[in-house]
């Protein structure tokens, strides 16, 4: 059995809920990402073994802020694991951070996830909201609710703008890190990351005054 084998039927499946998937604390990265990738393209298990280990929370974390689902998170960091496994040998690290190039490839595994849910006619992040938007909140918020708000809000954001933000504020990427995730230009980049602030603080103060 192989090592990708071993894998895919464990750890990730086998992770459990993080406690408290809102910490404003960012996930610390190793500096040895590029090191370690470039091990895995040449073959080294020992160096996958200890990627998964180093990838695990920011991954589930990062799906986890996306999607609002666990289990689908598991899944959804699994794939990027199988994919890191096969195509590491590809990584040059040239231009661009070992970071960089794996977000870059969690945001395209969350893509295609997207697109076969709209092929199958399943509902997307912020569809539910949406439907409760139109509703008219009369009774009193709950203590704790506005953090579940909170996150309401960032779901409805256009993909772009929610991933740029993410990688911003949880992951404190600098704008060269972001533009590699994005596949967008610096300048893109910078629009994105302010267009997706204001529109977070407008749809907040918006359901925050219902």
């Amino acid at each position: 059995m192989s090592t990708l084998e071993q894998f895919s039927g464990n750890q990730i499946a086998s992770a459990k809920p993080m406690k408290d998937p809102y910490s404003k604390e960012p996930y610390k990265l190793s500096e040895d990402t590029v090191d370690l990738l470039r091990a895995i393209g040449g073959g080294n298990d020992s160096a996958f073994r200890k990627f998964v280990g180093l990838w695990e929370k920011p991954l589930l974390a990062f799906f986890y802020r996306q999607t609002g689902d666990f289990h689908e998170s598991q899944d959804l960091a699994q794939n990027v694991f199988r994919r890191v496994y096969r195509s590491a040998s590809g990584f040059r690290g040239d231009g661009g951070s070992g970071r960089g190039w794996v977000f870059c490839l969690a945001r395209r595994v969350l893509l295609n996830h997207w697109r076969t849910r709209k092929r199958k006619g399943l509902a997307l992040p912020g569809d539910e909201f949406l439907q409760e938007m139109s509703s008219d909140f009369s009774e009193p918020r709950p203590v704790g609710e506005e953090e579940e708000l909170f996150r309401k809000c960032l779901l409805l954001l256009p993909e772009k703008q929610r991933t740029v933000l993410l990688l911003r504020v949880r992951e404190e990427m600098d704008y060269e890190s972001m533009a590699e995730v994005l596949e967008e230009s610096l300048a893109n980049t910078k629009v994105l990351l302010h267009r997706a602030r204001r529109k977070l603080r407008e749809l907040y103060a918006k359901e925050v005054q219902r």
